[in-house]
């Protein structure tokens, strides 16, 4: 008489495993996606932070000097932006030491419709001189924007 055993045949686990394999390979597209939305997200979230806490220091007055962001745009290696004090980035003089220097991933890009790179918001006002967007955007998934206006306002679009 035989007996019956409990458990699984060896095709029934390669099929099991081929399945599993199949879901993890179609998932895989999706899950690179999110990724890449997910640094572009928090790269663009970092620099309308940073943009608001120029403007705030501009208009408290932090250490009698204006603030502002430099959006430094390199064509052949990776974009980055600094938060510096003073009335403008090249300003001879400029304490360098209260810089700081934020590095984009070398896939996202900057670029900007303002009349110059140098986002200087004025003491005491946090005013602009022009208004403009910002972008920030990955070689292969879209852009972020960020909106800057004469009165210091900035929002992300």
């Amino acid at each position: 008489m035989l007996s019956a055993k409990a458990g699984f045949t060896l095709f029934e686990l390669l099929l099991v495993l081929a399945i599993f394999l199949l879901l993890a390979t179609a998932s895989l597209p999706i899950y690179r996606r999110w990724q890449t939305d997910a640094q572009v997200n928090e790269s663009a979230a970092q620099l309308l932070s940073s943009l608001r806490l120029a403007r705030s220091r501009s208009v408290a007055g932090d250490h009698g000097l204006a603030s502002g962001v430099y959006l430094d745009v390199n064509p052949i290696g990776p974009d980055r932006y600094v938060v510096y004090r003073g009335s403008s980035f090249s300003a001879p003089g400029r304490d360098t030491s209260a810089d700081q220097i934020v590095n984009l991933l070398p896939v996202l890009t900057l670029g900007s419709d303002l009349p110059s790179p140098d986002i200087n918001f004025s003491r005491g006002l946090g005013l602009l001189p022009a208004a403009g967007q910002i972008t920030l955007g990955h070689q292969v998934y879209g852009t972020r924007s960020i909106s800057v206006n004469q009165f210091g306002a900035v929002t992300e679009n």
